[in-house]
């Protein structure tokens, strides 16, 4: 008999996070550091936050109510089902802006930059574990000096030393 497992993801700091790149500029600025799509945990997730740091790279502002537009124009690039999510997601969040009387953006902000690290980790974890199953030593070591690198880039640290600094 086989058993089917589910495994039950709570989107609530992903919405928070996307919300936070759909309407602030300062959000989307701060969190391009550490974005990477696979830190989504689901496809559309992945996909709007692309379209708002593409948006965002493009026109150094957030799309906010661009977002709808962005989406028609996109949906048919879209599988069926994936557009239907995301246009339920888009009207959800149209509904909390406006019901809403301010949007936390520090605490999100900081949130999502924990929930990126830990979801970083996480990707990690498994790749290498992956890895050395099929025993690729080199290739586990690779994944760890990688996710050094890519935590150095979003952590906001600098070398206080360096030239470009200083000045």
């Amino acid at each position: 008999m086989t058993i089917l497992r589910r495994r039950v993801i709570d989107n609530t700091i992903e919405d928070k996070i996307l919300t936070g790149m759909i309407i602030s500029t300062r959000f989307c600025r701060d969190i391009e550091k550490s974005y990477r799509k696979e830190y989504f945990s689901t496809i559309y997730a992945q996909i709007i936050a692309k379209w708002c740091i593409d948006y965002f790279r493009k026109y150094k502002e957030c799309p906010s109510k661009k977002i709808q537009d962005i989406f028609y124009l996109e949906k048919q690039n879209l599988k069926e089902a994936d557009a239907e999510i995301i246009s339920a997601f888009l009207s959800r969040l149209s509904n909390e802006i406006e019901q809403a009387e301010s949007f936390n953006e520090d605490y999100i902000l900081d949130k999502g930059r924990e929930y990126f690290k830990k979801r970083s980790l996480s990707i990690t974890t498994d790749n290498i574990k992956a890895l050395l199953e099929l025993n690729k030593i080199n290739d586990a070591e690779k994944e760890i000096q990688k996710y050094r690198d890519i935590a150095a880039k979003s952590s906001g640290w600098v070398d206080p030393f360096l030239e470009k600094e200083v000045k």
